[in-house]
């Protein structure tokens, strides 16, 4: 089976094999040492705690039943990420409307879509009043 990543739309092979030997979001054969993901900020993807989950989990069809429980795992997935706040600035910085980042659901996302776009009104008003 072939599943899409949705943090870089890039297919991988889904082997269960393969997820039961390695703890989510770790790299497979990875040494320890820095990557480029660790130094270079545009790459934190590569250090995702869902790289490698099943993207589904992370786009529930619902709020209610099993949409409202993956988005619970998913949300849980994220909690330990160490990209949690960059997956959450791209989201923001992107607009993306749908699925879970940075911990946050589509509600959750659409709030803080609202609070960031009325500070930047009011900034922009602040800075246009005479002083």
């Amino acid at each position: 089976m072939t599943t899409t990543s949705h943090l870089e739309g890039r297919a991988y092979a889904d082997s269960p094999r393969r997820r039961a030997t390695r703890r989510p979001g770790t790299r497979p054969g990875g040494t320890g040492r820095l990557s480029r993901a660790d130094t270079d900020p545009d790459l934190w993807r590569e250090s995702a705690a869902c790289r490698y989950m099943d993207p589904e989990l992370f786009f529930p069809l619902s709020s209610t039943g099993r949409g409202a429980a993956d988005a619970q795992r998913a949300k849980a997935i994220c909690a330990g990420c160490p990209v949690r706040q960059r997956c959450l600035a791209f989201a923001l910085a992107t607009g993306q409307e749908f699925g879970i980042w940075g911990g946050y659901d589509e509600a959750e996302l659409r709030a803080l879509h609202r609070e960031q776009h009325l500070a930047e009104r009011a900034d922009r008003a602040d800075r246009t009043l005479p002083a």
